[in-house]
């Protein structure tokens, strides 16, 4: 993961080839440097993208599948803290998405607060092919972004979608052509500083006031499951390679 500054913006990159899978390292590192942009008053906006061909596939199949119930839990509550500071930094935060943004990768997106994505973007939920749910509270968290109705179609599928499906249905804010995503990033995020900060900060304290109540119910259920399948390794049939 690399961070760079551009005066007060953040630029955060997930670089974690070949798919920017989320570890429990890469998801404690990325939580830890939250904590370290909420402390820096210069930073106003954090640009979040990924690296390469993908924004970020989902979970580290690998080792996840090697977890046992303990290590799988402690997994589990490393992407809870992720979502949860990246949800409650208090200062705006951009996902600018390339390529696949797939299961907790989605979950990431979800978490900031405008997402714009580049056309060759794909967003899906294919925990349900797998017989899991969706982890981090990401249920609470869709059902907010696009409806409750919708939510449900897209976890009972699986269903992927383009970035232009994601547009209409209020998944993202925006679609631009694929090398255009990060640039337009920055220019929003000019856009933003431009705003008095303490009103940034206080409109970024109510985006989140449910999602909290789902964070305790989702971990539980999401280990329950896995311990009960234990088929994570088929994750891999559905992960770009």
């Amino acid at each position: 993961m690399d961070v760079a500054r551009e005066g007060p913006v953040a630029l955060v990159t997930l670089n974690r080839p070949p798919v920017n899978a989320l570890s429990p390292e890469l998801m404690d590192r990325l939580s830890a440097s939250m904590h370290d942009l909420a402390a820096d008053e210069d930073v106003r906006v954090v640009v979040l993208t990924g690296a390469g061909r993908a924004f970020c596939a989902g979970g580290d199949v690998a080792a996840f599948a090697a977890m046992d119930d303990d290590e799988l839990m402690e997994a589990i509550r490393a992407g809870q803290r992720l979502v949860w500071d990246l949800e409650h930094l208090d200062r705006p935060t951009i996902a600018a998405v390339n390529g696949a943004c797939l299961g907790g990768g989605n979950g990431v997106a979800m978490a900031c607060d405008l997402r714009i994505a580049s056309e060759d973007a794909v967003f899906g939920h294919p925990e349900a092919s797998l017989g899991l749910t969706l982890a981090y509270a990401g249920s609470a968290r869709l059902a907010r972004l696009v409806g409750p109705a919708r939510a449900k179609e897209l976890m009972f599928t699986a269903r992927r979608l383009s970035a232009r499906e994601a547009l209409g249905i209020g998944l993202v804010n925006e679609v631009v052509p694929g090398p255009g995503v990060l640039p337009r990033a920055l220019a929003v995020k000019s856009a933003i500083r431009s705003l008095n900060s303490r009103f940034c900060a206080l409109a970024c304290e109510g985006r989140w006031s449910k999602v909290a109540l789902a964070m305790l119910p989702s971990t539980t259920v999401v280990l329950v499951m896995a311990s009960a399948e234990r088929g994570l390794s088929s994750i891999s049939a559905i992960s770009p390679k």
